[in-house]
């Protein structure tokens, strides 16, 4: 524990003590306000950030995998955008009937998040699915924002119509593509892991 850390803590001990004497012997007056908020900044300040500490692990993970300082901020940086476009999509499959459908069939947001975990266990097969970080998913993200502004005009002709089942058809096969992604990348691994368990047996 560091020393901000120590000083933190014992000053959250002091104030609080304070605190509580004054809320007892005055109730919540001007004596007892500014120590009751003291308390809770510095609580905040010794408050453990989960994510924190869940995002130096991963990078001393990705450090002994023999990533460098670069490698690493590029890798954190490409899955950020990864996450936020798999985030919208998501959010602009649920707005109509015929994007669920194509959702649902083809399973599209669970299988984006376990390829993105997938990824993010496997940093250095980053290479591997270029396709579906730079092609299938910005294309997919444009596609169904695109379907859901043409399915919200309010008027309608036959050359929309034909633009809007134009839309559904190339989301379709992008799901498709995402779905030949996820199995490409675990097919992969498990052959690994098979080689790997052959080679341990020599």
């Amino acid at each position: 524990m560091n020393k901000i850390k120590k000083m933190a803590i014992y000053l959250l001990i002091v104030t609080t003590g304070f605190s509580v004497f004054y809320f007892f012997f005055d109730g919540i007056s001007e004596d007892f306000l500014p120590f009751f908020i003291i308390s809770l900044i510095l609580f905040i300040i010794i408050l453990p950030d989960k994510k924190k500490k869940a995002s130096i692990k991963k990078q001393e993970q990705y450090a002994a995998l023999g990533l460098d300082k670069q490698e690493i901020d590029f890798f954190r940086e490409t899955m950020s955008t990864a996450k936020e476009q798999i985030v919208a999509i998501e959010k602009n499959m649920i707005y109509t009937t015929k994007l669920q459908a194509i959702e649902s069939r083809n399973n599209t947001v669970k299988i984006m998040h376990g390829l993105f975990k997938g990824i993010t266990n496997h940093p250095l097969r980053l290479h591997e699915v270029d396709q579906f970080l730079y092609v299938h998913l910005p294309s997919l993200l444009e596609l169904t924002t695109h379907y859901l502004e043409i399915n919200q005009q309010e008027i309608k002709n036959k050359a929309v119509y034909e633009a809007i089942n134009e839309s559904a058809e190339g989301i379709d096969q992008l799901c498709q593509d995402i779905s030949q992604d996820y199995a490409t990348f675990f097919t992969e691994e498990n052959e690994e892991a098979v080689t790997d368990a052959e080679h341990a047996k020599k």
